[in-house]
């Protein structure tokens, strides 16, 4: 509630009092208003920082309009008594402002950060030959950034063409930028052209230590940006070094391949290279010579002679390419060999296995040969070749043999047995000879073998040099026992004593008989018999199978067995539970490689008794049943009866159809009777229900 000037001044009392009570009511007339617009509308604003140079706006948004302010200090102020004047310090400065209203004064403060601008510096402009690189380095600020995205202050760039790269240096949120070219000078090209139009090659007559002189010409461009020519002749003489250049000669006082270089340097250090092969040498001449044999059996070694000398005893310049092919037939295989420099010597023979029979092929017009050809090459043409053979390669046989029709057979069964051998061929007077002499060799000794000029085993005694130890390339054998046999091929020829062994086992099995025991013939249901494989199978080769199969016709009963133990229809010793009643015949067949047996037996097992009661429900006091009981079981011993009654008169207790029982009185009475056999016993019960006759009688007896 607010009180006018006119209540005071009707206010009793001292006017001390008056002055007082208006202050005080002033102030809290103030610290409402100040309550109402909130704290921060009439402070001096939140912190600020700045770059140096920029200006910033101090005070609160909302301001008081009967307020006094006063901002303190003054410098870099745009005013110091608004409420929001506009400052622009050099340095870090916290400004203090006073807030009157009426005689309520408040004082707050506000701290305005600058931080200093970066002076970004990219480096000097830079120049650098094509393909080269350039290290950049920024400075002045804190991080950076560059036009290629790069944020190092130092980085490494590789323009083909002048490119300028821009950063932003950055100190806090104060950023500057600065710009550096890197220029790219093309490469200056080297070339030169010999001057005596001899394409820096000089081919001598008589070979030796011709000497070649080489004048070449400069006609590298641009001529004028050139500054230094550097030449290494290739030949270990010192290089040439010139700040001019039009011909210029050297002496190559050496044969052989030469490496000359020529750099050209510019004036901002780019270079460019010419090379070029220099050859001073001669036609190149070779002899290849023939071993001492000619002739061999596979991976045989043999070694060439080769002669480099010319006419004049000369050797092939340095450089010169040799190309040795060894022809197999049509085909060949090369080895290439460049000669050295001296004071190494050239290659004086070459060695070579060949690696297969040369029947067959067809070389410097002879038959069932091969042949070797060394070709030299150089700068002078033309090329020279020397040729050495027939060099003839025979092969020893490899053995290999088919039975038929099997590996495993019978006893008395006939096999034919085929000799399968490769190679084997031997060169005389450039003839392939196919002959090979081989035996056969059968062990144990149970067979027979039918006596023919080509059927014949062989034998190694005398072997090869005797006709008759040499064998068939078939032959037909009857093994008269079982067992396994093994068998061995050997065959021979001229190219050495190493004969080739091949082993082969053939098994011979016979007619297998089954038999089998078990351990029980028959039981009551459910029961369980092991049956145990006794059969003669007499089998080396490991072919036996054994198949079980059970049958019933009896009771005709369905799932009636089933296997125990982890056993099935072909395990030798398999159990079996018989879940059913009835005669189960059983039969196993036991096949091998030369047929198959079969033995049986059966299993009868039998049951308790199954009753059936027939016997009336109802009848009427003073009347008799006759019930009786029939035994449903399939394959069940013979079965006794024991009969009970309540209530009625007994005429049997221990027969099938126990004959007629009179009920005198009505009422519930129970019929029982028991059925066993030696398999168990079988108990069945019934109700019967005797009533009172009526008064007209309509019973008869039943």
């Amino acid at each position: 509630m607010f009180i006018n000037n006119s209540q005071i001044d009707n206010i009793q009392g001292k006017n001390v009092y008056l002055k007082i009570y208006r202050r005080l009511l002033l102030c809290a007339i103030f610290l409402i208003y100040y309550s109402s617009i909130g704290y921060s509308q009439i402070n001096a604003g939140t912190n600020k920082t700045i770059c140096k140079g920029e200006s910033v706006t101090l005070g609160s948004v909302n301001i008081c309009d009967s307020c006094q302010y006063l901002w303190s200090p003054s410098t870099g102020l745009s005013s110091t008594n608004t409420a929001r004047p506009v400052a622009n310090p050099t340095i870090t400065t916290t400004y203090s402002v006073t807030i009157t209203s009426n005689s309520y004064i408040f004082t707050t403060q506000i701290t305005v950060t600058v931080n200093r601008i970066p002076v970004a510096n990219a480096g000097a402009d830079q120049t650098i030959c094509y393909g080269k690189s350039a290290t950049l380095t920024a400075k002045g600020g804190n991080s950076y950034s560059w036009s290629n995205r790069q944020v190092t202050s130092i980085i490494t760039v590789s323009p083909t063409v002048t490119t300028q790269y821009n950063v932003t240096a950055y100190i806090d949120n104060c950023i500057a930028t600065d710009n550096v070219v890197v220029y790219v000078s093309s490469l200056p090209k080297s070339n030169f052209i010999d001057a005596n139009s001899t394409n820096f090659l000089k081919c001598s007559s008589s070979g030796g230590n011709a000497i070649f002189d080489l004048s070449i010409k400069n006609e590298s461009t641009p001529l004028s940006n050139i500054k230094q020519y550097k030449i290494d002749w290739g030949d270990s003489s010192p290089d040439t070094i010139l700040n001019n250049l039009d011909i210029i000669s050297h002496k190559y006082t050496q044969m052989g391949y030469f490496n000359l270089k020529c750099i050209v340097i510019d004036k901002y250090g780019c270079t460019g290279t010419f090379n070029q092969k220099i050859f001073n040498g001669s036609n190149p001449v070779i002899g290849l010579g023939i071993p001492g044999n000619t002739t061999g059996c596979l991976q045989s070694a043999f070694e060439f002679p080769i002669n480099y000398k010319n006419i004049s005893g000369y050797t092939n310049p340095p450089g010169t390419i040799y190309v040795i092919s060894f022809y197999y037939g049509t085909d060949h295989t090369d080895t290439t060999y460049v000669q050295p420099s001296p004071p190494a010597e050239p290659m004086q023979s070459v060695k070579h296995s060949f690696n297969k029979c040369s029947c067959g092929a067809v070389s410097l017009n002879d038959k069932n040969s091969f042949y070797v050809k060394i070709t030299a090459t150089n700068e002078c043409s033309p090329s020279s070749f020397s040729t050495a053979g027939p060099i003839q390669i025979s092969q020893k046989p490899i053995c290999d043999f088919d039975i038929s029709p099997l590996s495993k057979g019978c006893a008395n069964m006939d096999f034919t047995i085929i000799s399968k051998i490769t190679g084997g061929k031997y060169i005389r007077n450039n003839i392939c000879d196919s002959n090979i002499n081989k035996y056969w060799v059968i062990t144990p000794a149970n067979y027979t073998i039918a006596t023919s000029i080509n059927n014949k085993l062989g034998s190694s005694i005398n072997f090869p040099a005797d006709p008759n130890s040499h064998g068939s390339n078939s032959i037909t054998v009857r093994f008269t026992k079982m067992g396994k046999y093994s068998i061995k091929l050997v065959a021979e020829n001229a190219c050495g004593t190493d004969t080739i062994f091949k082993f082969k086992e053939i098994c011979i099995d016979s007619i297998p008989i089954a038999k089998f025991n078990v351990s029980d013939f028959g039981g009551c249901t459910p029961h369980t018999v092991n049956f145990t494989d006794m059969s003669v199978t007499n089998s080396n080769c490991n072919s036996v199978s054994y198949n079980w199969t059970i049958s019933e016709a009896l009771c005709n009963n369905s799932n009636a067995y089933s296997y125990m133990s982890g056993t099935n229809s072909s395990s030798y010793n398999p159990i079996i539970k018989f879940n059913k009643p009835g005669i189960y015949n059983i039969k196993l067949e036991v096949s091998a490689n030369c047929g198959k047996s079969i033995s049986f037996t059966s299993i009868n097992v039998k049951s308790k008794p199954d009753l059936i009661l027939k016997s009336s429900d109802t009848i009427c006091e003073g009347l008799s049943i006759s019930p009786s009981v029939t035994n449903v079981a399939c394959n069940t011993p013979t079965v006794s009866y024991s009969w009970s009654f309540t209530g009625g008169s007994i005429t049997g207790i221990n027969n099938q159809n126990p004959g007629s029982i009179t009920y005198s009185k009505t009422g519930n009475y129970q019929i029982n009777v028991k059925g066993k056999n030696g398999c168990g016993d079988t108990n069945i019960r019934k109700i019967l229900n005797v009533i009172s006759k009526p008064e007209v009688d309509i019973c008869d007896t039943i």
